[in-house]
This record gives structure tokens, sequence and C-alpha cells, in this order.
């Protein structure tokens, strides 16, 4: 039990709060390392957007003025390249920053929250300070179970939040399998699905969610620019719903949430299609060589329509995260996933996979003869 004021929410006294990837300044110092490698936090190996970069620089000396809160630009923009109205449109501080937003909305003491296992632990956590319940349905075969989603809804179910892909899996749902669950949730309920990693997927049968919300669904759909346009360090992502929905997560946003560089390199890197086509085709060539990597040593793994790969390693995750580390190279134990016989790896350069195969190959046999 955490010890807290007197004042503070009772739910956190049991708190987990995220964990977010070991940075690599952090693994240099602590075993004074000079090279180190992270792959755990599915951030782009190609870097920024060359344009992206560009604006950041045009605009970087009118940082002292503040940012325009509501991001007017960049969401006309991505309201015209998906056919929407500007008002189903609102950016966030990364994706993340919007599911808090959403939780904080729609949320009240004891209502339920619906998701699947494992997953995104921002969806618990955001949900969890509301002082919601959650009710989680285990994934099978690595996907989503959407029938095991529809037996947990009650009245009490405010929130359905679905990755798709998901986070740590890499797996997808159809457009026709998530249109059939969308429309038949009741009314009562908002079907959030967070398509952070939606550039990477190949699969035709996987776009299309935008159609539920043209039918009147009660849907969000969360998208990331932090990914294909190389920009997690600036923060910035985006939500497509229902404008009264959009409306009301205004209502609750901070003032100047998404600082001015974030806006201005988004709008620039969502012209940069030729950085976006190099980054999917890469962590697509590169994945698949990945897969003869970890078949060839024997690890089972999920296949993935996302920027990493969920691995079983069949030994403890944090010991071999631990391991990893002293070689320096960062993967994400999937023990905090509540997976600990997993690893998620995110797709580098060649050189990097390469590494990275080599070090989490010498750090299971170490721990197997233990």
């Amino acid at each position: 039990m955490t010890t807290l004021p007197p004042t503070a929410k009772p739910q956190l006294s049991s708190f987990i709060t995220y964990s977010p990837g070991k940075p690599a300044a952090e693994v240099k110092k602590e075993f004074g390392l000079t090279d180190v490698l992270k792959l755990a936090s599915n951030e782009n190996a190609c870097g920024m957007s060359p344009l992206a970069r560009e604006a950041i620089l045009e605009v970087l000396d009118g940082s002292y003025w503040y940012p325009d809160t509501n991001c007017t630009e960049l969401v006309d923009k991505i309201a015209r390249r998906n056919a929407v109205p500007s008002e189903w449109v609102i950016c966030g501080n990364g994706a993340v920053e919007l599911i808090y937003y959403v939780a904080q909305c729609f949320l009240n003491s004891h209502d339920e929250v619906v998701t699947g296992e494992p997953s995104f632990s921002a969806y618990t956590i955001a949900s969890r300070i509301q002082d919601a319940t959650i009710k989680a349905a285990p994934l099978v075969n690595y996907r989503y179970d959407l029938d095991g989603l529809r037996r947990k809804i009650t009245g009490k179910t405010k929130l359905v939040f679905i990755a798709n892909p998901n986070n740590p899996t890499g797996t997808h749902l159809t457009f026709g399998e998530i249109a059939a669950f969308a429309r038949k949730l009741p009314p009562y309920v908002l079907l959030v699905l967070d398509e952070a990693y939606h550039d990477f997927v190949q699969d035709p049968d996987y776009r299309g969610t935008l159609r539920l919300l043209r039918e009147g669904r009660n849907v969000l759909i969360l998208r990331s620019l932090s990914k294909c346009l190389g920009l997690a360090g600036l923060r910035i992502g985006y939500a497509i719903g229902q404008p009264d929905t959009i409306r009301t997560i205004r209502q609750v946003q901070v003032p100047f949430h998404v600082n001015l560089l974030a806006q201005r390199a988004a709008h620039a890197g969502l012209d940069d299609l030729d950085h976006v086509t190099r980054t999917v085709q890469m962590v697509h060539r590169e994945k698949e060589l990945l897969y003869i990597g970890f078949g060839e040593r024997g690890f089972e793994f999920a296949r993935s329509e996302t920027n990493f790969i969920w691995v079983k390693v069949d030994v403890d995750s944090r010991q071999l995260f631990e391991k990893m580390l002293q070689e320096g190279v960062i993967i994400r134990p999937g023990a905090g996933f509540g997976a600990p016989d997993h690893v998620r790896i995110t797709i580098g350069l060649p050189d990097q996979n390469l590494r990275v195969l080599e070090v989490l190959t010498r750090a299971v046999t170490a721990l197997e003869k233990v």
C-alpha cells in the first residue's frame, strides 16, 4: 500500500503507475556504457520526418508565444485528410492525454470500463483515477476477444477500450469484426478505438472505422502522430469522434496543452509521405527478418501489424530485461502487462535488430542455466 496524504483519493493507495521504457541515458550511467540501444518504447528507428524538422526550425524563434489551444490549423488539416468536419477532431499532448480526458469526462465512481488483457495500461490507470471498475477480458490467440468483451458489458459500463492494433501483442481486428461489435453496443457505451499504430497495418480489411462515426455510432477513434512521423519526444496525437463527444473533451483540456513545436511539426509531417513510406517499408522488411531470427532460436512470437513484436521467452522477463541492460540493450519486459514470460521488442534498423537477437539469445541461455 502506498502512503498518501489524508485528502488524496483513496483508490490511489494501491495504485500502480504507468511504467515507461527505461531511458538510454540512465542505462549508460548505471552500467558505465557508451553504446546503448533502446528498443523498448516503439520509437521510429528512421528518426524524425525531415519536413517536420524544417518546420520546427522555422518556428523555433517564435516559441515565446503561447500555442493555439485548439490546434486550429492542425485540426483542420487532419479533418480534411479524413474527410470529416473539423468539429469532429481534437488534438492532444500525445494520444494518451486524450485517454485521460475521456476517463475524466465520462467516468464516475463505480462506473465500469471494459477492455482486453494484456493491453495498453493507460486505459486502466486513467479509469482507476476516476474510481471506475475495470473488467478485462483475456486475449485469445493474442487478439482481443470481442465475445469476451461483450459478456462483460452491463448497465454500469460507460467505456470500452480496444487497442487496434493491440499494444503489446501487435495483433489486430478487421473492420468487419469491429463494426459488428460496435453496432451491437448499447447507446450509452462509448467505444474508444485506439489506432495509434494504424499506419503500419497492411491488412486491407483493417481500415474503415470512420464509417462507424458517419453512421452516428458512439465511437471515438484515437491516433498517434508520434510513430511514423518520429515525433515521440514532442508528444502529439488526435481523436476523431461525434461532435458532442469532442465538445465534452474540450471542456476539460488543459490550456495550451499541445506545444507550438509539436503542432507545426505535425502539420508539416503530415505531408511527408516519403518519410512515412520509408518508415513503414523498413518496419515490414525488418519484421520478416526478425520473425526468421526468432523462429531459428525457438522463440514463439505473435505476428505483428505494428513496429514491435511480442515474444515468448520462457524465462522471467524482468530478469531477462536486467540481463540485457548489462549489454546495453533495452527491451520492454512483459511482466508489467501481466505476462512475465514475454517481452516486447521494437523493430529497429538492420544492425540494431541483429544486435538485439544476439543479446537476447545470450541472455535467455544464461538464465536457463541458472
